[in-house]
C-alpha cells in the first residue's frame, strides 16, 4: 500500500491553531494554505474528505511544516504531498494552489496512487 505525506502549510500548536482559525475568518482569500482550504471548514476536517481517507487504498499522514521538517530535516515549499518512501513530490505547492474543489484533490490522490 502506497503511503502519501501531506504536508500543510501551517504550524503546529495551540497558538498557531488559534491564529489560523481566525485567519480563516477574518480574510479566508489570503489564508497561505490551500491544502487546509480544501480539506477542512473553520471548525473541522470536511466529510467527504475524512470519509476519502477511511475509504481509500492510500494510506496518509499529514504533519504541520515545522513537524515534517523536525522529523524529515528537509524544507520545502508548502504545502505539499510527497510519497512517503521516497520523499518525491507528488503533488507540489503551485498544484495544489491551483486547486478550488476537494473533488480536485481526490481526483488527483486517486491517479498518484493509481486507485480508480
Amino acid at each position: 500500500m502506497k503511503t502519501f505525506l501531506f504536508v500543510y502549510n501551517a504550524r503546529s500548536g495551540s497558538l498557531h491553531k488559534g491564529i489560523d482559525f481566525f485567519h480563516k475568518i477574518i480574510s479566508p482569500d489570503t489564508y497561505t494554505c490551500n491544502l487546509c482550504k480544501i480539506t477542512h471548514g473553520i471548525f473541522a476536517e470536511r466529510s467527504k474528505w475524512k470519509t476519502f481517507r477511511k475509504l481509500e487504498n492510500v494510506e496518509m499522514k499529514f504533519y504541520y511544516k515545522d513537524e515534517f521538517e523536525a522529523k524529515f530535516g528537509k524544507k520545502l515549499n508548502y504545502p505539499v504531498v510527497l510519497d512517503s518512501r521516497s520523499l518525491n513530490i507528488l503533488l507540489s505547492d503551485t498544484e495544489i494552489n491551483r486547486l478550488t474543489t476537494l473533488d480536485e484533490l481526490i481526483e488527483i490522490v486517486r491517479t498518484k496512487a493509481n486507485v480508480k
